[in-house]
């Protein structure tokens, strides 16, 4: 899909960011609350973004 996760800032993304993220897909997945809230509260509680490689 030539996407990546990094940090907000361009650096490699961290393991602790990356477990935040992880944990929080499966509360997405449930379907619980409002569409991409959860991938917003992603966004900034692990300090992470999605980005397009070449």
């Amino acid at each position: 899909m030539d996407v990546v996760v990094v940090g907000d800032d361009g650096t490699d993304c961290e393991y602790g960011a990356s477990a935040i993220r992880n944990v929080l897909r499966v509360v997405d997945q449930l379907g619980i609350g409002i569409p991409y809230l959860v991938g917003l509260i992603v966004t900034f509680v692990a300090d992470t973004v999605v980005v397009r490689t070449r």
